[in-house]
């Protein structure tokens, strides 16, 4: 009887135990992430608000969909969507777990929406829609978009553009050593070569004076200008604003001179000139070379990390003291991320990642980055993002602006962009990161774009203009974000203005083009042939025509 009792406590403490397993098993199977809501394959219109639920209260889980990017963050979110199919992933950061599900959302049926690749020309489009076309690698010449309205708009500007002087490809860069003949301590006086920004040839030996010599920058100005107030508010923002803003996106710079500092040179010969508001020359980080025959000939090098500045004016908006800051965290951008590559970024990167980094420190707005952008938003045909303009150009005003929205766009898309706990710096939540891999790619400058980002870029291009097509600008972007030091938008923009057919004379490469909304109208396309993919798209607000 004592065994058979040992027995039957044996079987009753080890149903307990199972029991005991099995309560922890399903409170573990309780924890694991799940996603609620919605459930996969479920199907959505597009003007349809989704729950999106998660079985977890945490307020860091991050919703992340393959077409619209980071849509949310915490336990329920509520959002409309964009047309396809989505690929949701819940992801929380503290377990480093995810999950995923996929749901459809479709067109509503007030409007209509499509893709379609050219193949051929002429093209009818006999549909009351809005229309545009944009290409990939594609082009078409002499193009003729018609309908029997006549209109004539001209457009200009007269932006100025900073300059890069480019550095003859024999020489080799300084880096740790120097030319010991021009090696000088910081002196009160001294002299510069600088470059003629009109001819790029020339240059002008420039007297100046050590006016400051802070933590991180040394400040010459020309020996001609008199009034330094309008100087010193640029070194109060460089120094405590600008350059640990620019250090921490872009990182450290190869110090050619091993003071510890920039050098900036504000100088009137800019001014007079009126091409530019600032520059980097190429030419400082090599050693200066006088023999005229010899391959690294390279009379005018300063031998050093240096910026020069256009004197601040207070009539001239170009060379307003914001306009002069922001021209400095330009091309101290451009410094930084020429300092250590073997090889030149392609200019339209280039220029695109230092005007991004105007409107990442906080002087976008009062700089004046965002006329480029508007610029190219007012005459989207005429400008290619990663090739010449309709002018024959690889650099203006258009392309820096397209550029410059559509990284912008791309890095809205993925990340969240955050500030540290004191409001001032970025956090990198990815975008830092992903901009610096781009910017240090030896791969081609637009595929490195996309592989970088880990979708390729021709189909991140084909979202952007789809969305930029289907949406306002203000409803993809946060105009609403302010920069917690300087108060200015990160980025507010116009909206896209559709072309005139009758100005429309060809497609370039890698090019938006939006119609007039003419609802009354065929459109009669004809031209050379196609070259290439190109792409219309059509959008249908079939409530414009309900009565």
């Amino acid at each position: 009887m004592v065994v058979k009792r040992e027995i039957v406590y044996f079987i009753f403490f080890f149903i307990l135990l199972l029991l005991f397993i099995n309560c922890k098993h399903n409170q573990n199977q309780n924890n694991d992430l799940q996603i609620v809501s919605p459930k996969a394959n479920w199907i959505y219109d597009d003007n349809t608000d989704i729950l999106f639920s998660a079985n977890i209260d945490d307020s860091e889980l991050e919703w992340i969909s393959s077409i619209d990017g980071t849509i949310g963050y915490g336990p329920q979110i509520l959002i409309k969507l964009s047309e396809g199919r989505h690929f949701i992933t819940l992801l929380q950061k503290s377990t480093e777990t995810s999950r995923m599900i996929s749901i459809n959302v479709n067109m509503s049926m007030k409007k209509s929406f499509s893709t379609r690749l050219l193949t051929c020309l002429p093209v009818t489009i006999n549909e009351k829609s809005e229309n545009a076309l944009f290409s990939l690698n594609g082009s078409i010449k002499n193009i003729n978009i018609c309908y029997s309205k006549e209109t004539n708009e001209e457009y200009g500007n007269n932006l100025l553009m900073d300059k890069v002087i480019k550095a003859n490809e024999n020489k080799k860069k300084i880096h740790s050593s120097r030319n010991q003949n021009l090696l000088t301590n910081l002196s009160q006086e001294r002299s510069f070569f600088v470059v003629n920004t009109k001819n790029q040839v020339e240059a002008a030996v420039v007297k100046a004076n050590l006016v400051h010599k802070g933590e991180y920058v040394s400040v010459y100005v020309d020996e001609s200008v008199n009034d330094y107030n309008l100087i010193t508010d640029c070194i109060k923002n460089v120094e405590k604003t600008i350059f640990p803003r620019v250090t921490n996106i872009w990182g450290s710079w190869d110090d050619i001179d091993k003071d510890g500092k920039i050098t900036l040179l504000f100088t009137s010969t800019i001014n007079e000139e009126s091409v530019a508001i600032g520059f980097f020359n190429q030419n400082d980080f090599y050693k200066n070379e006088i023999d005229l025959k010899s391959k690294s000939y390279n009379p005018y090098s300063n031998e050093m990390d240096i910026l020069y500045i256009a004197v601040p004016e207070i009539e001239n908006k170009s060379y307003s003291v914001s306009s002069i800051c922001a021209t400095i965290a330009h091309e101290f951008a451009h410094l930084i991320n020429y300092s250590f590559r073997d090889n030149e970024l392609d200019v339209f990167l280039d220029e695109g990642l230092s005007h991004l980094t105007e409107s990442l420190v906080g002087f976008g707005v009062s700089g004046g980055n965002m006329d480029f952008v508007n610029y190219f938003l007012s005459n989207s045909n005429a400008f290619s993002f990663n090739g010449k303009d309709l002018y024959g150009e690889t650099d203006s005003v258009g392309i820096r602006g397209a550029i410059t929205l559509f990284l912008y766009y791309l890095i809205n898309q993925k990340w969240k962009l955050e500030w540290d706990e004191d409001y001032f710096l970025l956090k990198d939540n990815g975008e830092i990161s992903y901009l610096r891999r781009i910017a240090n790619s030896k791969e081609d400058a637009w595929l490195s774009i996309g592989s970088e980002y880990g979708v390729p870029t021709d189909v991140l291009f084909k979202q952007f203009c789809n969305t930029l097509f289907n949406n306002r600008i203000s409803e993809i972007l946060d105009f609403s974000k302010v920069d917690p030091l300087t108060l200015e938008p990160i980025f507010i923009c116009n909206e896209l203005s559709c072309c005139d057919c009758n100005e429309i004379h060809s497609i370039l490469p890698y090019s938006f083009t939006k119609f007039e909304n003419i609802y009354d109208y065929e459109y009669y396309i004809t031209g050379d042939s196609i070259i290439g993919n190109i792409y219309l798209l059509q959008y249908t607000d079939n409530s414009k025509y309900m009565n």
